[in-house]
């Protein structure tokens, strides 16, 4: 498996996770539940993290 397709799994796999946790939630609970929060950041953090290690050419096919 190339190291682009993997990280797009791992994007994948991260972002329905945070979809799935925020399911039937709302900005308050996003606002005052510090655990809910702090799992919603990390999650973005590892997409963003992935994201930025696309090669050029994954990027151009997948703007």
């Amino acid at each position: 498996m190339s190291k682009d397709r993997a990280r797009l799994l791992d994007i994948l796999d991260w972002a329905r996770a945070a979809m799935k946790e925020a399911a039937g939630r709302t900005r308050a609970d996003f606002d005052t539940d510090e655990n809910f929060f702090l799992a919603q950041v990390k999650r973005v953090e590892v997409v963003g993290e992935a994201a930025s290690r696309l090669t050029p050419d994954t990027c151009r096919l997948m703007p």
